[in-house]
């Protein structure tokens, strides 16, 4: 998720030091978050239909709270 944060400039003063000015600027700001997922051996046990219904909807549910521009999910895998 990125978002537009306005950010003060700093300018530098006669005696050198840096002050923050009226004058502002977007900084883009990102959050980045992980879940992860275990499959119990419970799972993996159930009928191919079963499993197959259940990673169906868990694909469904990805897609709807992927919102590009706002809430971005990706997917990694370490098999």
């Amino acid at each position: 998720m990125a978002e537009a944060v306005a950010a003060p400039q700093e300018v530098e003063s006669a005696a050198g030091a840096r002050s923050a000015t009226t004058d502002w600027k977007q900084v883009k700001r990102q959050v980045i978050g992980f879940t992860l997922y275990k499959v119990l051996p419970e799972w993996r046990r159930l009928p191919a239909e079963e499993r197959a219904e259940h990673k169906r909807l868990f694909a469904e549910t990805l897609k709807r709270w992927n919102q590009p521009g706002r809430m971005l999910s990706l997917s990694y895998s370490t098999v």
